[in-house]
């Protein structure tokens, strides 16, 4: 056998270049935010110090991002905030994703679970979702908690309808067909032939209800339902801002920046991952 006969692994390098530049740059968009929420608040001021001899300052080489209406440095709570809204995000995701996906498995198997899941699934799809959210919320009292309740009680829906529909089609094709003629336990079957040919479409929606829990996390602290004050989240500084919205307009400006900035990562990788996993074969 040549040396020229032995395939050469891959560089690192190479196979990062070959990714869709959408997922590169969300990627990286999203590790550059996981750093700030990480390593920001050992180098940035005290979110919550007050400071009434410096209230309302423009941005300036004192507070880069200027200061709120008690003094508090606005780009401190801004990076404070940061781990908070992106905790809420994954951990809504992940949850709500692993249960929804393994109700809609069932579901799409079992004749049973599949009555009674539909029928939860109408119960839960005939209220406005973030009616329900603020609803639940609010009857269990405002906190960070509470909303992590609220969001296993309702984010889990949308993966188990999705996943459901796509079990139905995937178990009516040929190949899941010939597995279980082989003779293939059912467990076998789910895991190795059904599974893997569902799992696409709830990944998709993760990314997109990534972005969707981080913006209820921020709409309940708007309503004062979420984070409490003084503790520095988005949704909460926007609240804080929009009294101040002529006189200091980036008391809001900047925390609806750092929405659109992580909202627009998580659009980035989500369009990759759909290149990735589902390619053109045309």
């Amino acid at each position: 056998m040549s040396a020229a006969s032995i395939e050469r692994p891959v560089a690192p390098s190479a196979w990062i270049a070959r990714l869709p530049v959408p997922l590169v740059a969300g990627t990286v968009m999203i590790l550059l935010a996981v750093i700030v929420a990480t390593f920001g608040p050992m180098l940035a001021p005290d979110p919550l110090e007050l400071n009434l001899g410096a209230t309302l300052q423009a941005p300036g080489a004192g507070h880069w991002l200027g200061t709120d209406n008690f003094g508090r440095d606005v780009l401190a709570r801004i990076i404070a905030a940061t781990s908070v809204d992106l905790q809420f995000g994954f951990f809504s995701v992940l949850p709500t994703f692993v249960m929804g996906t393994a109700l809609g498995v069932l579901a799409g198997t079992n004749r049973w679970m599949d009555a009674v899941l539909m029928r939860v699934l109408d119960l839960v799809v005939a209220f406005p979702f973030y009616v329900l959210i603020i609803a639940i919320v609010a009857t269990l009292g405002p906190g960070v908690f509470n909303m992590y309740i609220a969001v296993m009680l309702v984010g889990w829906a949308s993966y188990a309808r999705l996943v459901r529909s796509e079990v139905l089609v995937v178990a009516k094709h040929q190949y899941i067909e010939a597995a279980r003629a082989l003779g293939f336990s059912s467990s076998r079957v789910l895991w190795r032939h059904v599974l893997p040919n569902v799992i696409v479409q709830p990944v998709l929606l993760a990314t997109t209800n990534f972005i969707a829990w981080i913006l209820v996390g921020s709409a309940l602290g708007f309503l004062g339902l979420g984070v409490q004050p003084p503790a520095p989240e988005w949704g909460v500084m926007i609240g804080e801002g929009r009294v101040y919205l002529y006189q200091a307009p980036w008391m809001a400006i900047f925390p609806g920046f750092a929405i659109f900035y992580v909202s627009f990562a998580a659009i980035l990788v989500g369009d990759g991952l759909s290149e990735v996993l589902r390619p053109d074969v045309s």
